[in-house]
């Protein structure tokens, strides 16, 4: 299932199946709707590049890398879009690797991994894998 072209290439999809928005008694029970506005704006950008690579590929032309960035202050959510897609990749494309970088170790091991254990904690398909201080493997 995890491996169907629909979770493949759609990374909202995902995050809506894999984690428990609005379930009562979780961290999301507040979050019936899924993810904030911008972070599902990004996840849908993703997938209709995903879709967009496919049809370049189809017509013989090169697929297109998929730039980002985003600009904020704290607190609203950016590594927690981090943190989906890396379980999205992961956990979808068979045998990918995801490299993750920060300016410090710290922010990398402290913000960004801690809020990647955060979310595989309340993951559907946690038990896919053991996570440690800076990787996660398949279990």
């Amino acid at each position: 299932m995890l491996f169907s072209d629909l979770f493949r290439e759609n990374p909202l999809v995902f995050v809506l199946w894999n984690f428990p928005w609005g379930k009562k008694g979780t961290p999301l029970e507040r979050f019936p709707n899924g993810p904030r506005k911008w972070q599902r704006a990004i996840l849908e950008d993703i997938a209709a590049h995903i879709k967009e690579n496919k049809a370049r590929v189809a017509r013989g032309q090169d697929p297109l890398v998929y730039k980002l960035a985003v600009a904020s202050g704290r607190g609203i959510g950016k590594s927690a879009l981090v943190s989906w897609l890396t379980l999205w990749m992961v956990s979808c494309h068979y045998g990918s690797t995801t490299i993750i970088s920060a300016n410090t170790d710290t922010q990398l091991t402290d913000k960004t991994f801690g809020e990647i254990s955060v979310w595989l904690t309340m993951a559907n398909n946690s038990f896919f894998f053991e996570p440690t201080q800076k990787s996660i493997s398949a279990a």
